[in-house]
């Protein structure tokens, strides 16, 4: 693949994709439905034949000409559909390596299954074999069987799409000449490299079936009337169009499914996050480029519309910061740093707190200490006058060099993981405080602590985890819904004996007390490329208070599934569903919302959803309530359903 291949834009299966899809169809339709309209108009009796005929041709092959940009803007999109998912799961059904060095395979990257590969993106998905190789190969396996006849089918309509776009230029030029056959005489015989290869039986046999396969077409009825010809290719390709965008839905609810199944099954094994990821990866632009919408920031005045000297003027690396209208978009990580630490403007909390807190996806401990430290020892501009640099000095210097300190000890007091530590920084972090003789004993003594602390729970005790306080809730907590008498003898306990309303909340309990249990540490350690960026194998293992979570949400799933499947008869079963369902209404009233995805994904899961006269008999409005859950939970809006 070229390089220009390598650096578009692909585009991210969803139902937008669909969305835009469908509006080209219609527009290119509509051209086309124009050309039909010209072609078919019948000559009027006061108009010369041959004076019609030019007419009309000119204005078909405007016409035609007008409807091109819209037919390649549909074979662009076709061409740029990311197919990422459906990659990972067709190598790991293989129990391949994922981006190992082995050929390639039939799913070789975007929209391309054969031939090209994403050789610009192999990296990204290296980068998240360790995530998704797991104890899922049954499920791979099954979902990469149903993918065969889909990518098939899907490569054979794009193919025919491309033809159809070819005949429809060549037909609509054959209008224009007297003899249909004239753009025969455009074809190539071909390049013979050994004379004799055409005296054997293999190459005979070829010449014969060319020979006659181009008798075939001289014969077809339409080839000699030019007209009929056009109109038959805009009809085909109007077909070819619908089916191609036909194929393009079934994809995207397949991958819709495979993530559904995936994030409401939330295994550990199979780090969904890892897929969204590299989707968006994938479907981003690979070099920063700045469109209509984005802006970079200039500092232009102060905050009292007073002009900023050139001195006072933002850094270069700032500078280069992309904005668009909701804010910062994105940059260089010098950039990032140099805004953490400008003087002039206000501090944004909200930026301080993100940059602290999720750096190491992008950069490394060692990377940000060192720009933070060329920050604080800023070089004196050229050329400054006497008032000039007392101005810079107050103004800019010395408060720059409280801002980075103030960084310095927030990153130390509140956002340190022990994972950061290395000798490499310890020494780093020494060297600094003893060259810089305004930095207190306290912190320097912050920074030397925090880096001796060896577990992060000693480092939480010291300092606490970030955790939100818990909300106080009235003394008297509700009075328990439930039916004593029958829940008195433990042996003969029914699922239905106990209150839906007071299942929903002990389960709710049991999952707040997993969910508080889950500090910064615990996400941050889930987040992608983490463990790479500091070169620690173990630093996903202290995710533990997440596994623990997702391992009780996958078990309440199972046991929905298990208790729906003990029931032999068809109205017990009913009942039980029907149970299920409003178990999952009132946990989304109490807004717990793990809880609800776990029992709504036990019913929706194929040894449920196949029970088909049972589901028949649940009420229309409980099945209502259900579907509107299905959907709340669904990530094809991306979790948008209200």
């Amino acid at each position: 693949m070229d390089d220009s291949s390598n650096n578009s834009m692909r585009l991210l299966l969803d139902d937008s994709l669909y969305d835009s899809m469908v509006k080209l169809e219609a527009k290119a339709k509509e051209m086309l439905g124009d050309v039909l309209e010209v072609v078919q108009t019948p000559v009027p009796k006061e108009v010369k034949l041959i004076d019609f005929i030019e007419d009309r041709n000119l204005n078909v092959l405007t016409l035609v000409y007008h409807s091109i940009p819209i037919l390649s803007h549909i074979m662009n999109t076709v061409e740029n559909i990311d197919f990422t998912v459906f990659i990972m799961i067709k190598k790991l059904s293989k129990g391949a390596r994922l981006g190992g060095t082995g050929g390639r395979g039939q799913f070789s990257g975007g929209s391309r299954f054969t031939g090209g590969g994403m050789t610009s993106r192999q990296d990204t998905i290296t980068d998240l074999e360790e995530d998704l190789v797991g104890s899922n190969s049954q499920f791979y396996e099954t979902t990469a069987k149903s993918l065969e006849l889909m990518i098939s089918e899907f490569m054979h309509l794009k193919q025919n799409f491309h033809t159809m776009v070819t005949m429809l230029i060549l037909d609509s030029q054959n209008l224009t000449v007297e003899d249909p056959e004239t753009f025969n005489g455009l074809r190539d015989d071909g390049v013979v490299y050994n004379p004799q290869a055409r005296q054997t039986e293999v190459a005979k046999l070829a010449k014969a079936v060319q020979d006659s396969l181009a008798t075939q077409s001289m014969e077809n009825d339409y080839v000699y009337d030019g007209n009929l010809k056009l109109i038959t290719t805009i009809h085909d390709l109007e077909l070819q169009i619908n089916l191609l965008i036909e194929s393009v839905s079934q994809l995207k609810e397949q991958r819709t499914n495979i993530m559904n199944y995936c994030s409401r099954l939330m295994n550990t094994d199979f780090n969904v996050a890892s897929l969204f990821i590299a989707e968006r990866h994938n479907t981003m632009v690979s070099s920063v480029v700045t469109a209509p919408s984005e802006y970079l920031f200039e500092r232009n005045s102060t905050l009292e519309g007073e002009s900023v000297p050139w001195f006072m003027d933002l850094d270069d690396e700032e500078k280069s910061l992309i904005y668009d209208s909701s804010g910062l978009k994105g940059g260089s990580v010098a950039g990032l740093v140099a805004k953490l630490v400008d003087p002039v403007m206000p501090e944004e909390p909200e930026f301080v707190d993100t940059m602290l807190t999720f750096f190491a996806t992008f950069t490394t401990p060692m990377q940000l200490f060192t720009l933070l430290i060329d920050k604080y020892r800023l070089d004196l501009p050229e050329g400054l006058s006497y008032e000039e640099y007392n101005a810079w000095l107050e103004k800019k210097f010395k408060p720059q060099q409280t801002r980075v300190i103030s960084v310095f000890e927030k990153l130390f007091s509140k956002y340190w993981l022990v994972h950061y530590t290395s000798d490499a920084l310890i020494a780093k972090w020494r060297d600094f405080v003893d060259s810089s003789p305004i930095i207190s004993q306290e912190q320097r003594n912050l920074g030397m602590l925090v880096m001796e602390i060896k577990t992060q729970q000693e480092y939480f005790d010291c300092f606490g985890n970030g955790n939100p306080e818990p909300i106080k809730v009235p003394e008297n907590p509700p009075s328990p819904k439930a039916d004593f008498q029958k829940l008195r003898d433990v042996m003969k306990i029914r699922l239905l004996h106990i209150d839906a309303l007071e299942l929903a909340r002990q389960i709710t309990l049991i999952q707040f007390s997993l969910f508080s249990k889950i500090n910064r540490t615990d996400l941050i350690a889930r987040t992608y490329n983490f463990a790479k960026v500091l070169k620690d194998k173990d630093a996903l293992k202290s995710s533990k208070n997440i596994a623990n979570f997702i391992q009780n949400c996958n078990q309440i799933t199972h046991f929905t599934i298990c208790l729906v499947l003990a029931r032999h008869d068809i109205y017990d079963r009913r009942d039980t569903i029907q149970y299920f369902i409003a178990v999952a209404e009132n946990l989304m009233r109490m807004k717990n919302f793990s809880s609800m995805t776990a029992i709504i994904s036990g019913l929706s899961s194929t040894s449920i959803s196949r029970l088909k006269k049972t589901w028949e008999l649940i009420p229309k409005t409980v099945l209502l309530n259900f579907h509107k859950m299905d959907n709340l939970m669904s990530i094809g809006k991306n979790y948008s359903e209200r």
